[in-house]
C-alpha cells in the first residue's frame, strides 16, 4: 500500500514538472503594432513589458513598436520581460536663414522678417541716434546677423535709428551774468559749458558777467560742443 502511494506521489510530481515546462511561452510578433496593443498582447501572454521610447520626425510612426527583444518565435518562461523599442513623434524643427534688414525702414523690416516666420524684438528705450533725418526709423543693427540659420519662430533683435537734431545756433551771451548765460545755452540745447573767470575788471558791476565766448554768436554748431565762457573777475583798487 505504501509502495503504491509512493508511486502515485512520484507520478504527480512528474506531471506537475511537465506541466510547468509546458508553460514556456512563444514570443508573439508585435513589431509595427501600436505599443498599447502590443502591451496588451504580451501581458495576456503572461509576459512582462518594458517600453524604450525613441524620437521620430515621421508622424505615422508615432507610438509604433519598431524593435522587440527577444525576437518573435523565441520561447521564454512566463513572466519574462520583453523590451519594446517604440517611436515617439516630435516634429522636425524647420530652419530659416535670417535676411539682411539693415538700412530698411521699419515698414519694410517687419514684413520681410515675418514673411519668413521670424519674430521681431525691439525696445522703445533702445535706439541709435542719428542726425540724418532720412535714416529715422531705419534698421541700425540686427541680431542674429544676416545669413544665420535659426529655427522658424526665432525673434530677431532690431535696433532702429532715431533722428536727433544735434545742431543748434550759438546764442550771444556776452554781457550776461553767468547764471543767465548758462540758462541761454541750455535753452539752445547745449548739454555742457565751462566758465573761465580770468578777465580782470575794476568795475564791480561787471563781476562774473561774460566778457567773451569761445563760439561766435550765430554760428551753427553741434549741441555736443562745449562752449567756453570767459567772465570778468572784479579786482578792487584798494586791494594790493
Amino acid at each position: 500500500m505504501k509502495k503504491k502511494f509512493l508511486l502515485l506521489t512520484i507520478f504527480f510530481l512528474v506531471s506537475v514538472t511537465t506541466s510547468l515546462a509546458a508553460e514556456d511561452i512563444t514570443i508573439p510578433n508585435i513589431t509595427g503594432m501600436d505599443y498599447d496593443k502590443a502591451i496588451n498582447i504580451l501581458r495576456s501572454s503572461k509576459l512582462d513589458v518594458k517600453i524604450i521610447p525613441q524620437i521620430t520626425s515621421i508622424e505615422k510612426f508615432n507610438n509604433k513598436v519598431y524593435i522587440q527583444n527577444p525576437q518573435a518565435g523565441q520561447k521564454v518562461p512566463a513572466g519574462y520581460r520583453v523590451d519594446l523599442y517604440t517611436y515617439s513623434y516630435k516634429p522636425a524643427v524647420e530652419m530659416v536663414t535670417v535676411p539682411n534688414v539693415i538700412g530698411l525702414h521699419e515698414s519694410q523690416c517687419y514684413p520681410k522678417l515675418q514673411g519668413l516666420g521670424l519674430g521681431v524684438q525691439t525696445s522703445p528705450d533702445l535706439h541709435a541716434d542719428t542726425d540724418i533725418k532720412e535714416k529715422d526709423r531705419t534698421v541700425a543693427s540686427q541680431q542674429p546677423g544676416s545669413g544665420t540659420r535659426v529655427p522658424k519662430g526665432t525673434a530677431v533683435k532690431i535696433i532702429f535709428f532715431q533722428f536727433v537734431d544735434i545742431w543748434t545756433t550759438m546764442p550771444n551771451v556776452v554781457g550776461m551774468p553767468i547764471d543767465e548765460a548758462g540758462k541761454s545755452l541750455s535753452q539752445a540745447g547745449f548739454l555742457k559749458w565751462n566758465q573761465i573767470r580770468n578777465v580782470p575788471t575794476k568795475d564791480q558791476n561787471l563781476d562774473n558777467k561774460v566778457a567773451k565766448q569761445s563760439i561766435p554768436a550765430g554760428q551753427k554748431i553741434t549741441k555736443k560742443a562745449v562752449p567756453l565762457l570767459y567772465t570778468y573777475l572784479y579786482k578792487s583798487l584798494n586791494k594790493p
